[in-house]
């Protein structure tokens, strides 16, 4: 996706139809704002069931272009794990959703970074196909 004027976010998800899903959310460029090379995106978990999920696990994998500043999240705990982000929510009920705020620093424009984040959980989820998401981004002002 290419940053155009008017465009408040990009975001790419995965719908759900047992156990845990994924969806990716990233901020798009404004054109009318200046240059930051601080770039905050969100990535969320969300189980839509029927039943709870446990052991539930996000990872996300950094775009290699970037530098890593920091991440938390609304349940659990979030770790730098080499070019990724571990969270480890532990359970989510059915209908819970968890997010993930990661901060990285990117490039000097023009730019296009692609992240890409997976859940997993113990329980056998009969569509595992849309337990990851991945999004292409790019910033040309």
């Amino acid at each position: 996706m290419t940053c155009l004027p008017g465009r408040d976010f990009a975001s790419i998800s995965t719908l759900a139809s047992c156990i845990a899903s994924s969806a990716l959310s990233l901020p798009a460029c404004n054109a009318n704002e200046a240059f930051s090379p601080a770039l905050i995106y969100t990535v969320v978990a969300n189980d839509r069931g029927p039943k709870g999920a446990t052991n539930v696990v996000l990872t996300d994998m950094l775009p290699t272009n970037v530098t890593f500043v920091s991440s938390s999240s609304t349940q659990g705990f979030c770790s730098r794990t080499g070019s990724g982000v571990t969270c480890d929510f532990g359970s989510l009920a059915a209908g819970a959703i968890a997010f993930v705020r990661i901060e990285v620093l990117t490039p000097t424009p023009r730019w296009t970074l692609v992240d890409s984040a997976s859940v997993t959980g113990i329980e056998f989820d009969p569509n595992a196909k849309n337990n990851s998401a991945t999004l292409s981004f790019t910033y040309s002002p």
